[in-house]
């Protein structure tokens, strides 16, 4: 059985909700509820309550539920955001959410994306590396990073760049994709210290094998995708040192 909350804002929308569970979803007991941001903060720290699963309008009525988010840094539950505001679907991607469903909610979408959790809860956790200042290239192979729908193995060839967004951070891979984790880019700098992998900006990781050019009169660094990533003056002199020093694997 899941122990969800639901954070909503309109009681029609909390009775919609709770009898579609109720009718589609019996692995689902509510078992806390709140109607703005300051209720569901309260819920949230209640250490009685401690949630598998959060049903979460977005847009509440004493502002946007993604705030209350990013007072939550380390989060146990799953998110399945509800709303009718399909420009917040993108920023909802941010926040490692198990799915966004549009209202009026279809049933089937919302047994979709709660079996989606009851599996991902059925499934053993797989660990990720412990961040060390001693990383090679060598057990870069593979590094496991927890997405929204699953967890990834990648080999660190594979990687072109980070891009830190608050407590997320983007990584974005040479065939193109990216994927968004719930990691901060602190995290990365420490475990990639001393490998193909350097800081060159407090928002940006690069693989330095995949450096085209460097613009001196900009502080830009180009790579391979065409991209063109701001270096830190104060992290200047020890970028060109680390590249000085730097043989492509």
């Amino acid at each position: 059985m899941l122990k969800a909350i639901i954070i909503e804002d309109e009681a029609r929308g909390i009775s919609n909700l709770t009898n579609m569970l109720r009718k589609h979803c019996p692995e689902v007991q509510i078992v806390g509820i709140a109607d703005d941001m300051t209720e569901g903060k309260a819920l949230l720290a209640d250490p009685e309550q401690q949630p598998d699963l959060a049903f979460l309008d977005i847009k509440l009525s004493d502002g946007l539920v993604f705030d209350l988010l990013n007072e939550i840094p380390t989060r146990h539950f799953d998110i399945i955001f509800v709303s009718g505001y399909p420009q917040h679907g993108v920023k909802a991607t941010w926040y490692n959410s198990s799915g966004f469903i549009m209202k009026p909610i279809d049933p089937d979408d919302l047994k979709e994306v709660v079996q989606r959790v009851v599996s991902k809860r059925q499934q053993p956790i797989a660990p990720e590396p412990a961040a060390t200042k001693n990383t090679t290239a060598e057990n870069l192979d593979k590094i496991s990073f927890s997405a929204m729908d699953g967890v990834y193995f990648r080999s660190h060839k594979e990687i072109l760049r980070f891009v830190g967004n608050d407590n997320y951070t983007n990584i974005h891979f040479t065939d193109g994709t990216t994927i968004v984790v719930s990691k901060t880019m602190k995290t990365y700098d420490e475990m990639l210290v001393n490998t193909v992998f350097f800081r060159v900006h407090k928002q940006h990781i690069i693989n330095l094998n995949y450096i085209t050019k460097y613009n001196r009169g900009e502080d830009m660094i180009k790579l391979t995708d065409g991209t063109d990533i701001p270096l830190s003056r104060r992290r200047k002199a020890d970028f060109f040192k680390r590249v000085s020093q730097h043989k492509s694997e």
